[in-house]
């Protein structure tokens, strides 16, 4: 048996043509495959556009706990009648953080210029961006003519008795988009 497939081997090998390739013939360049010269060089644009929206993504996270965290404290300091002394300065750090995360974000370099659709939890992100954002601008008025009004001794009974109740929902937005980019779904 061994005899007869060594002769088959070599029978065929003296039959066919040569199908090895010359050495510098082996050499696959990544243009073969389908990749363009351009894409192959190293681009200091698109580097520099990378660190930069890493940078800006860093911030706009640390600017978002800040801002998370400022605003859960401002819902519990915060209550029906007399104020604590800190809820202002509380409120205040809030949206002072979140217009420092908003911003971050806002600077940050996209990188696909195409405007692929975002997916998954950056999606969600987003979308609750149109929710919180409009949130922490209304509850700071809100919440100002509210504290004038208690000032005066009035009832609240304009839009101002709303500032709870779009303090609430903001914060929970603004929570709930933390966690769309914290665990992945």
């Amino acid at each position: 048996m061994f005899k007869i497939l060594t002769t088959l081997i070599l029978v065929c090998a003296a039959i066919t043509p040569n199908y090895c390739l010359a050495e510098e013939e082996l050499d696959l360049k990544l243009t073969d495959l389908g990749f363009t010269k351009e894409a192959l060089n190293p681009s200091t644009e698109l580097q520099q556009k990378l660190e930069d929206r890493r940078f800006y993504l860093k911030q706009h996270q640390i600017w978002g706990l800040v801002s998370v965290g400022a605003m859960t404290l401002a819902l519990f300091s915060g209550g029906e009648g007399n104020l604590p002394p800190e809820h202002p300065y509380l409120a205040g750090l809030a949206f002072t953080s979140y217009a420092a995360a908003a911003y971050t974000a806002w600077k940050a370099p996209e990188i696909d210029e195409k405007n692929e659709k975002h997916t998954g939890g950056t999606a969600w992100h987003r979308r609750l961006a149109w929710i919180h954002f409009p949130g922490m601008i209304a509850a700071p008025i809100l919440g100002y003519m509210a504290a004038k009004k208690m000032e005066k001794g009035e009832k609240l009974d304009g839009p101002e008795k709303y500032h709870k109740d779009v303090a609430g929902v903001t914060a929970a937005a603004l929570g709930i988009a933390m966690l769309t980019v914290s665990f992945e779904f």
